[in-house]
């Protein structure tokens, strides 16, 4: 059994899935953990699956909400690739994301609220995890 891989990479922190062995057919979950209908779920989400998307990588996004609202899953509905996690609060709902994530690789996009989040970061951050797999099973060769 190899190690586990952690990969940091800007605000982007990107793990194997616990459900990795899943034939679940998504390479990467993206967990946003700030998630507020009115400041931009559908703006964030949407930009970082079609750039995924287009690459040829298979994703869904996690939307962490704190506040119980239907306004969260209402304003992704038509997206099938999200999926919205709520929790009383932020620790409690990335963890739960992180047992119920189907991808290969989890993808923590932190700083969500402040910065926004950016589909490149997401996909770099990926492409390194990749790497580094690589390169450590190399190594046990």
């Amino acid at each position: 059994m190899s190690a586990e891989i952690k990969v940091v990479w800007g605000s982007m922190t990107v793990i194997q899935g616990l459900n990795r062995t899943a034939d679940a057919g998504v390479e990467c979950s993206v967990v946003l953990p700030s998630c507020q209908p009115a400041g931009g779920l559908r703006e964030s989400a949407w930009p970082v699956a079609q750039h995924l998307f287009a690459q040829g990588i298979s994703c869904e996004i996690l939307a962490v909400c704190t506040e119980p609202s239907e306004a969260c899953a209402h304003a992704v509905a038509d997206l099938s690739f999200v999926r919205v996690i709520n929790a009383p609060d932020r620790a409690t709902a990335i963890t739960h994301a992180l047992t119920v994530a189907r991808g290969v690789w989890v993808t923590i996009a932190d700083n969500v609220e402040n910065t926004g989040i950016d589909p490149l970061e997401v996909a770099e951050s990926l492409h390194r995890a990749r790497e580094r797999e690589v390169e450590m099973a190399l190594s046990e060769v």
